[in-house]
């Protein structure tokens, strides 16, 4: 019974390993690391390379420093390939997937920088369009669907923008018109009682003078008698 267990124990333990990631594609998996921007040039190429320790001799194809966007085109990465590095034909990008294969991407609808000539995967700085990507919407920034996508993305966030700007302005507005409220309040009112003292004081004068008036009248009329 334990004998023929044996082999059930192999696979078992096998398809761990390889869910795991440890063996991946016949080799074991490597270090994978993310970056904001892949080396556009032979000069930047080479400096990532001596970085990462990736092997630059000229007669070793493995252990080769690499830069790719991934398949949903939502990072990138680097890393020292440990296979002999690929050649890729015209109209294809090289993509990293995440099972650690490279894998191709048909670029020919690209608006320009698809790869016109046969090149190796490991100088990618060549076709800088193939890793150049919009994380946000996953795709590359030399597809005309992607170009119409950042559009009205920008055209979406001037309008928010726009809406938000109005809505600040008319409550700044209105804020205004509140903090005016108690200057105009006073200015308006007080005027108005001042006014209406002014007034009632001519009036209680007028009043009093046309008393005397008629008191100075009818003591006149009597003298008169």
């Amino acid at each position: 019974m334990t004998i023929g267990r044996i082999p059930y124990m192999k696979s078992f333990i096998l398809l761990i390993i390889m869910e795991s990631g440890f063996f991946t594609n016949g080799f074991r998996g490597f270090p994978v690391f993310t970056v904001d921007v892949c080396p556009s040039n032979i000069t930047e190429w080479e400096a990532a390379s001596m970085r990462l320790n990736c092997t630059m001799k000229s007669n070793d194809f493995k252990n080769r420093y690499h830069c790719l966007a991934t398949r949903d085109r939502s990072q990138l990465v680097e890393f020292c390939y440990p296979q002999i590095r690929s050649i890729y034909g015209k109209g294809q990008c090289v993509i990293f997937d995440s099972s650690f294969f490279l894998d191709n991407y048909t670029c020919l609808h690209f608006t320009d920088g698809c790869p016109d000539t046969y090149y190796f995967t490991d100088q990618l700085y060549k076709f800088p369009n193939c890793f150049r990507i919009e994380p946000v919407l996953k795709c590359f920034m030399s597809e005309e669907l992607c170009l119409k996508k950042k559009r009205v993305t920008i055209e979406n966030k001037e309008v928010s923008t726009s809406q938000t700007n109005t809505a600040q302005n008319q409550t700044t507005k209105i804020q205004e018109g509140i903090d005016l409220v108690p200057v105009l309040v006073p200015s308006i009112i007080l005027p108005g009682i001042v006014f209406g003292i002014v007034f009632f004081y001519i009036g209680a004068v007028e009043n009093k003078t046309m008393q005397r008036s008629s008191q100075n009248k009818m003591s006149a009329g009597k003298f008169g008698e």
